[in-house]
C-alpha cells in the first residue's frame, strides 16, 4: 500500500469515527438536545458523506486534514464558508479562514516500525523454537482431552 492511500484510508477512519462520536455526544445530552445542535449534526452527516462518496481528495488535502485532531470538524467548517458551491477547496479554506489557529491539531502519530514478512517470520520461528526449548509450546495432549465419564484418556 502506497503512502498516499495510507494516509486516505487513515483519513476514511477518522472520518467514520469522528460522526459516530459526534452522533454519541449528541445522543448523550441530558433531556433532549438544542435544536442547533441538530441541524449542527445534520450539517457534519452531509459533509461526511459528501468526503465519503464525491469530494476528490488531493494528497496535500489529505495531509492537511490529518493535521486536525477532528477532520470532519475540520471539513464542516469548510463547507460552512465554501463560497463556490460546485467545489470544495479545503486546502485555501483552511488557510485563509486561519482554522490552524481555530481547531486542536492532531495527537503525533507514532508509524508502527515497519518489518518485512521474511523478518517477521523469522522472529516467530525464533519464538517457537525457543517455547519448545523450554516445553512452552502450547499442543494440546490426549491426558488433556476428557474422556467417557470425565476420565482421561
Amino acid at each position: 500500500m502506497s503512502m498516499e492511500s495510507d494516509g486516505m484510508a487513515l483519513l476514511r477512519r477518522q472520518l467514520d469515527e469522528s460522526l459516530r462520536q459526534h452522533a454519541k455526544d449528541l445522543g448523550a445530552c441530558e433531556g433532549l438536545p438544542e435544536i442547533a445542535d441538530i441541524y449542527a449534526f445534520q450539517i457534519m452527516a452531509e459533509v461526511h458523506e459528501y468526503l465519503k462518496t464525491e469530494h476528490p481528495f488531493t494528497p496535500k488535502e489529505v495531509n492537511t486534514l490529518l493535521e486536525f485532531a477532528d477532520p470532519l470538524e475540520v471539513a464542516a467548517g469548510c463547507w460552512e464558508v465554501n463560497p463556490d458551491r460546485y467545489a470544495l477547496d479545503i486546502c485555501g479554506i483552511i488557510e485563509a479562514n486561519a482554522f490552524r489557529e481555530s481547531y486542536p491539531p492532531a495527537e503525533k502519530r507514532q508509524e508502527p516500525e515497519k518489518q518485512s514478512l521474511k523478518a517477521r517470520l523469522r522472529e516467530a520461528q525464533r519464538e517457537s523454537r525457543r517455547q519448545a526449548r523450554e516445553g512452552t509450546a502450547e499442543r494440546p495432549g490426549k491426558s488433556e482431552r476428557p474422556g467417557k465419564g470425565g476420565e482421561s484418556l
